[in-house]
Parts: C-alpha cells; sequence; structure tokens
C-alpha cells in the first residue's frame, strides 16, 4: 500500500485556495496526509534576512491540519514595527512574492514543501479595517477606553452604512447583521459620506458596548 504524502494549501477566509492576496487579508492553511499529531512548522523565506516562524501547529488524530489562521491582516502587522498604516503595508509588501516553507512528518517519512503567494498592491475591492486615528489596525480595544473607528477602502463615492459587531469570521453576504447595542440599548452603527481624502470614520466616540 503506497503511504500518502503531506499536502499543504494556503486559503482565504472562505475555504478557497489561492495564490495571490490581498493587504489586510488572513491567510489561512490547511494540510492532510500527515501523520496522527505531527509537529507542523511554517516559516516566511525572507531573502537574506532570517527566516519567521509563522506559526507551529500539530495535526488532529486523522492526520489533518484544519484550515487554520497562519498570517492574520496580510501586511498589516509588521514584525518589526507593529501596527502599521494600509499606506505602509502597501510600500513594504504590496506587490511582492513570498514563499511559506512548510516542514512535519507525514506517513511516507519527514517533508517539507514550500508554498509560493503574491500580494496585491490594491485589488479594488472595497474593504474596512478597524483603525485607531492614524489609520493603524486596532484588533481590540478596552471597554470606555478609545473610540471606535474604521477605515473605508476602494469604496465608490456616496453614503455608506457600518455596522459593529460581534465577530467578523463566518459571515457571508446576505447574512443578517446583529450589530452590538450600547449600553443604552442603541445599536452600534453609523452612516457616513465617502469622501476622497477622508477614508476614516467614527463608529463610536468610546467602546461604551455590552
Amino acid at each position: 500500500m503506497r503511504s500518502m504524502a503531506a499536502n499543504f494549501s494556503l486559503m482565504n477566509d472562505q475555504g478557497f485556495i489561492r495564490e495571490t492576496f490581498s493587504i489586510g487579508e488572513t491567510v489561512f492553511v490547511s494540510g492532510n496526509g500527515l501523520t496522527a499529531l505531527a509537529a507542523v512548522t511554517l516559516t516566511l523565506d525572507r531573502g537574506a534576512r532570517e527566516p519567521e516562524v509563522l506559526a507551529r501547529y500539530v495535526s488532529d488524530r486523522h492526520g489533518c491540519l484544519p484550515i487554520t489562521p497562519l498570517i492574520p491582516y496580510l501586511g498589516l502587522l509588521s514584525p518589526e514595527r507593529g501596527r502599521v498604516t494600509y499606506d505602509d503595508a502597501v510600500t513594504a509588501v504590496g506587490a511582492k512574492s513570498y514563499a511559506v516553507q512548510i516542514a512535519s512528518e507525514a506517513a511516507a517519512g519527514p517533508t517539507k514543501q514550500t508554498l509560493t503567494f503574491e500580494v496585491n498592491e490594491n485589488d479594488g475591492e472595497a474593504r474596512v479595517f478597524s483603525s485607531d486615528p492614524h489609520g493603524r489596525l486596532v484588533t481590540g480595544v478596552e471597554t470606555s477606553s478609545a473610540e471606535v473607528g474604521v477605515m473605508l477602502r476602494n469604496f465608490p463615492p456616496g453614503c455608506v452604512r457600518v455596522f459593529a459587531v460581534r465577530r467578523q469570521f463566518g459571515w457571508r453576504v446576505g447574512d443578517p447583521i446583529g450589530p452590538v447595542k450600547s449600553r443604552a440599548g442603541a445599536p452600534v452603527m453609523v452612516t457616513t459620506k465617502v469622501e476622497e481624502g477622508k477614508p476614516r470614520c467614527q463608529i463610536a466616540p468610546s467602546a461604551k458596548s455590552r
């Protein structure tokens, strides 16, 4: 009986295999053909610089690595500078190619695989990023300590309505929107006008939601 070789793929949050990602997207990884409870190490090749260890995972009892986040908010979280603006991310990683090296243990023995991907400088898709007043990514705020705002990218001129919800992954276009509520019981949302040169809008003056 022929032993199965390990096989890995890079995916988006909907589980589609991708070789191109946009700034701000989260890159996911999945794999199969591994031994049960096999250690999986994933590193990013950075050329002349020391490779960056992205993650170390363990396969399940079936020898699979379920779809798992690998690079959150691509480009907006810099290993050297922390949170950066969208424009800074475009300068640093836009229109470039990268390689992910994967070392693991398969039924056929130790295995290595290289997955490559490219970063779009701007794919033209409308995107929303939670951000601070300077346009840097914000993944969470302490209750009542800071305002809640977002950056709007590639939206056509006009009015948009922005809702604050409890989680973003798993939501699909057409699904109902369940906004969080303020302490006063009102849904946290805002209607704003998209204007050139003003990509950020405030949703709430502070994170006073329950």
